[in-house]
């Protein structure tokens, strides 16, 4: 588990990053949205020096961001199932 939380911490640190090819912009953009809705799902675990004001932003943007993703992209990013776990969380 602790690889996973380091892999979706990395995803944040991938906007600092934009790809070389032009070719790979699309996916690394992509990734970077994830990026961001995990940061606000992982900041309680990640950070545990941040207050609750800060939880719940990180919490609020992320649960903002997959909604907009799903209004505009259905189930094209992921499960309807996904989405419905993500929200609960």
């Amino acid at each position: 588990m602790p690889e996973a939380v380091q892999l979706l911490g990395a995803m944040k640190k991938l906007k600092e990053k934009p790809p070389v090819k032009q070719a790979l912009r699309s996916s690394w953009e992509d990734l970077v949205l994830w990026g961001e809705v995990v940061d606000g799902m992982l900041l309680p675990m990640i950070d545990l020096h941040t207050d609750l004001r800060g939880i719940l932003l990180a919490a609020a943007k992320s649960a903002h961001m997959l909604f907009v993703m799903y209004r505009r992209h259905d189930t094209g990013l992921c499960s309807s199932q996904l989405y419905h776990d993500y929200q609960v969380m």
